[in-house]
């Protein structure tokens, strides 16, 4: 198996590495020999065919699916020579926003931000500190004491993005997350992702909407067909 040095590691402006990355469903491959890097800081979109892998995609990167075969450097963690009781090291830098979103329903919209800072240990005076800056910037701090139960979808959407961040993740994983949004909610998120990339965070965002890459300038789009990733143009690419 191929090795990445750990010269280029630290020399390199890629946060993602990917090189030679093959997965099979079941006995259906979703990539072959696939490679491809992401730079640190950019916006990327992964675009590709209903049930081509985007989610896959996501959810290997993220650690939770071991790759068939491949080296996958995500921010200097080697996915596939550490061990899986490792992962928290990984998560601590890589966080990923789903479409459903995975809320506690009973519990506050605070509680269900603040809960990924309590499993880290972090110090009760720090949560509150980040928790104010979460809410502000997601325009929650009016509706923090409200169970989840009692959200608007968009409200809801809010919430994962915040229990998401507040953990300043230096990449963010999003699938589909405008997929049941309608136009003025997904112009509103996108609008938070900017923000968030615009501070230094590596974003990659899986969706079928065509559309959302023209709303980033700079951001890039990268295409899953024939079992392989390509980097594609569109029209706000530079």
């Amino acid at each position: 198996m191929e090795q990445i040095s750990k010269n280029r590691i630290m020399e390199r402006s890629s946060i993602i590495i990917v090189k030679n990355l093959t997965h099979y469903f079941d006995t259906r491959p979703l990539f072959k020999n696939t490679s491809f890097e992401i730079e640190k800081g950019s916006f990327v979109f992964l675009i590709g065919d209903t049930g081509s892998g985007k989610s896959t995609l996501l959810k290997i990167l993220h650690g939770e699916i071991p790759p068939t075969a491949g080296i996958l450097d995500i921010d200097g963690f080697v996915i596939g020579k550490k061990k899986r009781h490792d992962l928290y090291k990984l998560r601590r830098k890589v966080a990923i926003i789903y479409q459903d979103f995975f809320l506690i329903e009973e519990i506050s919209v605070e509680e269900n931000i603040i809960l990924p800072l309590k499993c880290l240990g972090i110090r009760k005076q720090e949560q509150k500190k980040r928790l104010e800056i979460v809410l502000n910037i997601l325009d929650l701090s009016k509706i923090k004491k409200e169970r989840c139960s009692k959200l608007s979808g968009g409200e809801k959407q809010r919430v994962a993005i915040g229990r998401t961040i507040i953990t300043n993740p230096s990449i963010i994983l999003a699938d589909e997350p405008t997929g049941s949004l309608d136009a003025k909610l997904t112009m509103r998120l996108m609008k938070i992702f900017r923000k968030l990339n615009d501070h230094g965070t590596t974003i990659i965002l899986a969706t079928h909407n065509l559309e959302l890459p023209k709303m980033i300038k700079n951001s890039q789009v990268l295409k899953l067909q024939n079992h392989r990733l390509e980097y594609v143009k569109h029209e706000l690419s530079t």
